[in-house]
């Protein structure tokens, strides 16, 4: 919640995901990657994609540059966390 609107840095590994049906409680449209680490996992999608340097694969370690948004029902319940790409830096293994 307190990172709401806000630009963040994440690191982890990418595994690429295919577009699902959406289900009960929806998902972030667009949603191109799962960004894993030892923490957990989130789903991660890229806001304009031309600016990917390199594709990415499955398995590449990187850095992402992302904003945070908490959204909520219409009963002020929190429901979904998106995490819009801003930039991904591939890192080394």
């Amino acid at each position: 919640e307190s990172s709401n609107l806000e630009m963040v840095t994440l690191e982890g590994v990418a595994h690429l995901t295919r577009q699902r049906q959406q289900q009960l409680g929806g998902r972030c449209p667009g949603a191109a990657f799962v960004l894993t680490d030892d923490t957990g996992s989130i789903e991660v999608t890229i806001r304009r994609t031309n600016r990917l340097l390199a594709p990415l694969r499955e398995g590449d370690r990187v850095q992402v540059t992302a904003q945070i948004e908490v959204l909520r029902s219409r009963d002020n319940v929190q429901y979904r966390i998106c995490v819009d790409a801003t930039d991904i830096q591939h890192l080394t293994p």
